[in-house]
């Protein structure tokens, strides 16, 4: 390596290599940050980022980073809640430094940079890429949707008229902001609603056809993806008609509020067409035979019709729609957020699971809460001296990957 890292420096340009495991199932001793000791002695004008916060050996790569100028601290593959203390402390101690700068977005961090003293100037473009996603985060501003964030509940409203039909170019706008959602610890609560007389009519014909249809499935498929990831509450609103990929996307969320008038349907067996998603989501709400019947005949149901085949839980008057679901998002903005996350975890992991092994990862996770989470203290001190619970506020509920009894 030693030939590139002399060319680097030749050229002026910086190193980025991943320190530590790659995987907690794949050790790899030969990724400890202290093997960066010779090479930042040998080469002193080469800019080295070492990325992957070098886990298992966090304060290995700290003791790098504080020894040599010219190596930086990456934490741009890792989500925040998987920041550990000594990190924490580590961006606390450098942040007040000269030259010292970090690129942390709201919502979506695309990358953390800890730079020592003599610092290596974030480019311009990559600060202003995020500036600009920040902007359209807060103000809503999208061709084809309509967000809003207001005190952890973020709004996203469908907003194609006539019909709210889901293109490509739509699904691009709206997967930045569900992984963005996925990220935010301060979110509690996400609502998808329809602009306009309708929820969504379905995906866009014309994109199903040969020269697009492989696009389309792969962006759609990633929509609903990220939307499954996300780990606070998800509630759909539903009046007018929810088709095809809107049917598909508003049974996604957890909880479907729909007007006694709204009706649902994937109708694409009429254009000889398969609907993949409800194809493997349904038969988990609806039971095989009900989904049988909903996809091969594709005659869309009425909202009650919906409620009694499991795709929806209620149906409220069209009139109170607004207000039932303003009442449900409070309530649940209410309580909670870590073990609201943890409940949905321990409910979607346990789905189509033995009763054994999904009974085992949900005590896993409610002895994790209980150990973990100040807020379950907080709610049994508060039932017992017969007050309101102070919540603790946002954040993650325990670390997926360090559950208890979890096989």
């Amino acid at each position: 390596m030693y030939p590139l890292y002399a060319k680097c420096v030749e050229l002026d340009v910086p190193v980025s290599v991943q320190v530590g495991h790659v995987l907690e199932a794949m050790p790899s001793d030969c990724g400890r940050p202290i093997y960066l000791d010779r090479v930042a002695c040998d080469f002193p004008e080469l800019r080295i980022l070492a990325s992957h916060t070098g886990w298992p050996w966090v304060e290995e790569l700290i003791s790098v980073c504080y020894k040599w100028d010219n190596v930086w601290f990456g934490v741009d593959a890792w989500m925040p809640k998987y920041l550990s203390p000594p990190i924490l402390q580590f961006v606390s101690s450098r942040g007040g430094s000269p030259g010292v700068s970090s690129l942390l977005g709201r919502h979506a961090p695309l990358a953390v940079l800890i730079l020592p003293s003599r610092g290596w100037q974030i480019p311009e473009s990559i600060f202003h890429a995020r500036c600009e996603m920040e902007s359209s985060m807060n103000t809503g501003h999208f061709k084809h949707l309509l967000v809003s964030e207001s005190d952890g509940v973020v709004s996203i409203a469908l907003n194609r008229p006539p019909l709210n039909v889901l293109n490509i170019e739509m699904l691009r706008e709206l997967n930045p902001i569900l992984e963005a959602v996925r990220n935010d610890d301060s979110a509690r609560v996400l609502t998808i609603a329809g602009e306009g007389k309708v929820f969504s009519a379905g995906v866009e014909v014309a994109e199903h056809l040969p020269d697009r249809a492989e696009e389309m499935l792969r962006t759609f498929g990633a929509t609903l993806e990220i939307l499954g990831e996300v780990e606070i509450p998800t509630v759909a609103i539903v009046h007018g008609v929810a088709l095809g990929g809107g049917c598909e996307l508003a049974t996604s969320c957890d909880v479907v509020v729909c007007a006694e008038s709204a009706r649902f349907g994937q109708p694409e067996i009429k254009l000889a067409a398969i609907a993949p998603v409800a194809a493997v989501t349904f038969p988990r709400m609806c039971g095989p035979k009900r989904t049988f019947e909903l996809l091969m005949l594709g005659e869309p149901i009425g909202a009650t019709e919906a409620v009694a085949a499991g795709l929806a839980p209620r149906a409220v008057a069209d009139e109170a729609l607004a207000d039932e679901s303003a009442r449900i998002v409070e309530r649940l903005a209410s309580m909670s957020g870590p073990v609201l996350r943890g409940l949905k975890r321990a409910i979607c992991e346990g789905l189509g699971r033995p009763l054994a092994d999904a009974l085992r990862t949900a005590e896993g996770i409610c002895t994790d809460m209980l150990l973990e989470c100040p807020d379950c203290e907080e709610g049994m001190r508060a039932f017992l001296e017969k007050r309101q619970p102070k919540w603790h506020g946002g954040g993650r509920s325990a670390d997926p990957h360090a559950v208890r009894g979890a096989p």
